[in-house]
Parts: structure tokens; sequence; C-alpha cells
């Protein structure tokens, strides 16, 4: 294949705006110093002003929350066949002159000199409008929710948040890992796991397969190999999905990390260090920014990830039992639908919300680790304390942060092998045979 100049010249400028050959999104555009001579735009209209001589296009392709305005004038009223053919929705190229544009709104308009309609869109058929749409009706016309500004915002910081996990976790020696989703296991306390029926023809079924709940298992066991591993990767429970706490899928961050000189006060420190630097680095992103301003996030929610300076608070269970029984008992607001629980006794959720938005750093609202807590309400494998009595409780934590209540929950494992084998007989469990010779023995 020979390159001729003008193709050579041309896959050079984008190497220099997008780092590799396709033509370059709209964000890419606007935020290149250097304006070629000649700008190629492509995307779907979100919405269509005609005045007598010129037509205001918004074109949006999913990169960026504002897009780009193209102008085509038409100074002697002659408005072509092809613009006339463009309304919302269409799927366009734009090609012209990108300039300053002499607006306001917007530093940047496309000129526009010529126009590509890659698929017409009927405007009295098409549902998404330059309006708020109710989410209950998007979910009518899902397959196009991602075209409204706020799904649009929602999935890029998504997008966004995992890009900065991943940097900021990579950067701290963690190694990046695929745990399978389809498993013959569950992971303990993690809920009701879906089973995977197969249909093909001539496979058996030897053993059930389920879709993972959490990732623990897997990463566990990769702690034997690596030091500090992690991964993002999707959840799948069998329960109501009726909340914003119940969802039948979701993604999650899981981390396991080998040899902690400080135990749990290091896998806290890991945590808060990671949640401050990504969440303040999203804090001041443009979509996140239209979010508040729309109503999806308040500023409160985003007040006490900015001073990372302030260290967040850190209770015991015990001192949190303390505290939420000392406020049932006052007979002030707000009042608990359930009584304040007793030592030994789980959350509600309305505890663990009453606890960030009053246990906070400087008594307000803000995230609040609450750790040790009782054995009998943990998993089997949580490292035991030496405590008094003691082995009463275990050495975990759950991260709790205001409006919402848990957010992040975490334990030291159990690494020695007595207390392990004791806390299988205090949850009523057997054993794993050990595998000695060429034979397993039942201890």
């Amino acid at each position: 294949m020979f390159w001729k100049p003008q193709n050579l010249q041309q896959c050079l400028r984008r190497l220099y705006s997008s780092s590799s050959c396709l033509a370059p999104t709209i964000k890419q555009i606007l935020n290149n110093g250097q304006i070629p001579a000649k700008t190629v735009v492509h995307g779907w209209v979100k919405s269509i002003r005609r005045q007598k001589k010129a037509t205001f296009i918004a074109v949006n392709d999913g990169s960026t929350l504002e897009g780009m305005q193209a102008v085509f004038l038409h100074p002697n009223g002659n408005v072509s066949d092809t613009i006339s053919n463009v309304s919302t929705g269409t799927s366009v190229r734009l090609i012209g002159e990108l300039i300053q544009s002499p607006g306001r709104g917007q530093e940047k308009e496309l000129r526009v000199e010529e126009v590509v309609i890659f698929g017409l869109c009927d405007p009295l058929r098409y549902p998404i409008q330059k309006k708020d749409h109710s989410l209950e009706f998007l979910r009518e016309h899902m397959h196009l929710r991602p075209r409204t500004s706020a799904i649009a915002a929602m999935l890029r910081v998504r997008g966004k948040l995992t890009q900065y996990f991943n940097d900021w976790y990579q950067n701290d020696g963690f190694i990046y890992v695929h745990p399978p989703v389809l498993t013959s296991n569950d992971c303990e306390g993690a809920g009701e796991a879906y089973q995977v029926m197969t249909q093909a023809k001539g496979i058996r079924e030897e053993f059930p397969l389920f879709l993972t709940t959490s990732t623990q298992l897997h990463l566990e066991a990769l702690t034997s190999s690596f030091t500090r591993v992690f991964t993002i990767a999707p959840s799948f429970r069998a329960e109501r999905s009726q909340t914003n706490r119940h969802l039948n899928e979701f993604w999650m961050l899981e981390a396991e990390i080998n040899f902690l000189e400080k135990g749990l006060s290091d896998v806290c420190n890991v945590l808060e260090a990671s949640l401050k630097t990504v969440l303040g680095k999203l804090i001041m992103d443009e979509d996140v920014r239209y979010l508040r301003e729309q109503g999806h996030l308040t500023e409160k929610q985003f007040q006490y990830w900015l001073n990372h300076s302030i260290p967040w608070t850190r209770v015991s269970y015990t001192q949190a039992i303390e505290r939420l029984q000392e406020h049932h008992l006052s007979g002030r607001q707000p009042y608990f639908e359930f009584e304040s629980p007793k030592w030994g006794q789980a959350f509600r959720s309305e505890h663990e919300r009453w606890i960030a938005a009053t246990m906070g750093a400087n008594a307000q609202p803000g995230p609040v680790f609450v750790t040790d807590y009782p054995r009998n309400l943990k998993p089997f494998y949580m490292s035991v304390n030496e405590d008094i009595p003691e082995g009463a409780t275990v050495a975990c934590f759950d991260l709790l942060v205001p409006k919402l209540g848990e957010l992040v929950g975490g334990s030291m494992r159990e690494s020695r092998e007595e207390k392990l084998s004791e806390s299988l007989r205090l949850f009523g469990m057997s054993e794993p045979p050990l595998y000695i010779g060429n034979q397993f023995v039942v201890p």
C-alpha cells in the first residue's frame, strides 16, 4: 500500500489530536489548539433551528456534554434539499470551517459547507426532544436514552470513574485481573445467586453454574501469588430490585492486599486515599457539574470529598451503638422507625444514615468507618480480634456515607489455622478435607 501525500497529511493531523487515524470526536476537535482548514464532524442532530438566512444545528456524538453548534448559511434564501431533510435525530457528517463563534454560549462553531446524511429520522415519530423526559418515559425508549443529556452524562461519569480507579490502583502497585463471571461457588453473605441453565445439546451439567455475586474468592486465591490485585467487574444478585440498594446487576470494585503492617488501618487508608483522589478529580468535571445543576446530585453530597486534609472518622461498632442508644433515649428527632439496636444486633439502613449524618469529621455529615463488628454478625473468614472478651469482635469495617448508608465493606482475612478452625466450628461448618499423599483425609 502506498501513502498518497494528502492521505498521509490527513492521518498525521488526526494522530496529533487523537493518537489514531480515526476521525476526531467533537470533544477532541474542541480541545485541539490547532484549527485545521477543514473540519469533519460526525454525530446525531440534537436540535435544529431554521431561520431565513441560516440553519442552526446542534450536533453531538456522545463525547461531550454540549456538543457543537453548526451553522449552514443560505443568504439568498435558497435551502438545499439535503438541509431540508435534516431533522432532530438524523445522523450526519458535517464538513466545514471551525471558527470562533460570534454568539454567546459556545467558543467555537462549525460554518458548514457540506452535509452528508447517513440516516434520516422522522421528526413525528422520533421520541427524544430537546426537553427533560421522565425516567418512566425513557424506559419505553431504552435504546435512545443515551441521547439525552442526563443519561449520557451519567454514562460518561461511570466511564471516567472506571478510568480513574484503574489509574489509581495500578499506580499503587495493584494488578488488574479478570475473575470469571460464571462460577460454581457463592460468596459468603453476598446474597442469592442466579443459576445458569444450559440448553446446548450434548453438554451434561456435572456441576451447577452461577452468575457471580462477588469476585472475592478468586481474588483471595490470587493473593497467594500476587501481593495486590483488584478488579472492576459485574455482580449479580437474585433478589427483588426495588431500591438503589438492591440491584440485580451492578459493577463493583474489589481488591485484596497481602502483607499489611498495620492491619485493618492500612485497608482503610488505601480506600480513603483512592476515594478522595478519584472523586476529587471528578467533582469539577462538566458532566458532574451538569448533573448537580439539574438536581440529580446535590452540593452536600460532594462537600465531604473536597477537604483531603481532614481524615475520615473511624469509630468502633461499640461506640456507634452507644451513640445510637443515646440518641434514641434523648427523644430528639429524627425518630427511628426501628428501635436502636443493642450490642450484637445489626444496624438498619436508617441507623447507618444517622451515623454518617452526625458522626463525620467535626460532628458534620461525612464518611464514617465503623470497625470491629461482633463476630456473630460477620462471615467466618474474618480475622478474630484479641479483645475482651476474647474473640468477641472481628477486624472489619463498613464505610458509611450520608444519604446512602453503607458504600464499602472490608475486613482482614483470618490467616491463623487454629482460629479459622474455631470459626468453622462456631458457625456450624465442616472443615475442608486435607490432601495428604494421594488421598483426601477428613479432619
